[in-house]
C-alpha cells in the first residue's frame, strides 16, 4: 500500500479543522488506515505525532493571529481549541519561549519555530530518495528487561529515558550480550492509539524471572522482519523512517503488520562519532496476500 495519499489526506484534513474540535482518532478515520499503522506513518512522514502536529499548526495560526490582528487571546484560546487561556498561554510558551502578550508585544518573532502546513509536494517529493534494500530475515522469540514509556515524545521523552536506563543496565541480571541494546516500540490499542505510542529501552535477557523495580520485562514473538541500516547521527533517523515508509515499502512486495518494530544497537552505533556510527531499523512484514 503507497501511505502517501493517506497522509496526505490526514493533512488536508487537519489544515481544514484547525478551528474545530478534531481529535487523532478523527483524522485517522479520515486516512482511512489502520490506527497504529497510521500514527507510525504520519510520525515518520510528518516528522510529529498527529497530537503534536494540530498543536503545532494551532499555535503557530495563533502567532500569525497575534501579530497581524487585534484579536482577543481569550478568543483565541478558545478558536484554537485550548480550553483557556492559560492553557493556551502554557503551550504557546513552550513551543515560542514566551507567552502570547509578550509575543505580540515584539518580544519573540520566532518564525523558525512556526510549523507551516506540509503540502502535497513535499510528501511526494521524498519519493525521490533513494534507500538500500533491507536484509529480509526471520528472528527467534527473545526476551528483554527495560524501562517503558508512554507518550507521544512531545519533550523528547525517549532521549530522557535512556539518560535514566542506561546506568541502571549494569544492575540487569540474565543478560544475554551487554553489548546490545534495543529501542522497542509497541502497537498500542484503545483511544491513545493514534497520538502516543509505548516505547522500551530495553536489553535481551535469557529469562524474565528476577525484574528490578522500575522496570518490565517482554517477550518478542518470533517474526519476520525487513531489517534497514541507519548510518550517521540518530537525530537523522527520521530521514531513514521517512525512506522505509515512503519509498520501499509500497513497492517492496510486503505489508506493514501490527507487531513491536524495533532499533538494534550495537558496537557499531557510536554516538559522540555520528560520521561513522550505524544502527538497524526492524520492520515487522509480511508477504503481501
Amino acid at each position: 500500500m503507497d501511505y502517501l495519499k493517506p497522509v496526505q489526506n490526514a493533512l488536508e484534513y487537519i489544515e481544514q479543522n484547525l478551528t474545530q474540535n478534531i481529535h487523532s482518532e478523527d483524522v485517522a478515520r479520515e486516512a482511512a488506515v489502520s490506527k497504529f499503522h497510521f500514527h507510525r506513518i504520519f510520525l515518520a512522514l510528518a516528522g510529529n505525532s498527529v497530537a503534536g502536529y494540530i498543536r503545532r499548526r494551532r499555535l503557530t495560526e495563533a502567532a500569525y493571529e497575534l501579530i497581524q490582528t487585534q484579536k482577543k487571546i481569550i478568543d483565541m484560546a478558545l478558536d484554537y481549541q485550548f480550553g483557556t487561556p492559560e492553557s493556551f498561554s502554557r503551550a504557546f510558551k513552550n513551543m515560542y519561549g514566551v507567552n502570547p502578550g509578550q509575543y505580540r508585544s515584539g518580544k519573540g518573532h520566532f518564525a523558525a519555530r512556526h510549523q507551516p502546513p506540509i503540502q502535497r509536494n513535499v510528501l511526494s517529493n521524498l519519493k525521490a530518495r533513494r534507500i538500500m534494500e533491507p536484509k529480509i530475515i526471520t528472528k527467534n522469540e527473545f526476551k528483554v528487561i527495560g524501562m517503558r514509556y508512554f507518550g507521544d515524545n512531545q519533550k523528547n521523552e525517549i532521549k530522557q529515558l535512556w539518560d535514566a536506563f542506561l546506568p541502571e543496565e549494569e544492575n540487569i541480571k540474565n543478560r544475554v550480550n551487554p553489548t546490545i541494546g534495543y529501542g522497542i516500540c509497541y502497537p498500542v490499542e484503545g483511544p491513545d492509539s493514534v497520538s502516543a505510542f509505548e516505547y522500551l529501552a530495553a536489553v535481551e535477557v535469557s529469562t524474565l524471572d528476577e525484574i528490578a523495580e522500575g522496570m518490565v520485562g517482554r517477550t518478542i514473538p518470533a517474526q519476520k522482519y525487513a531489517v534497514f541500516s541507519h548510518k550517521g547521527s540518530v537525530d537523522k533517523i527520521g530521514d531513514t523512517y521517512q525512506a522505509i515508509y515512503a519509498i520501499w515499502q509500497p513497492k517492496s512486495g510486503y505489508e506493514l503488520i501490527k507487531a513491536p518494530d524495533f532499533e538494534y544497537y550495537d558496537e557499531r552505533f557510536r554516538p559522540d562519532q555520528p560520521e561513522i556510527s550505524e544502527l538497524d531499523i526492524y520492520i515487522p512484514v509480511q508477504g503481501k496476500s
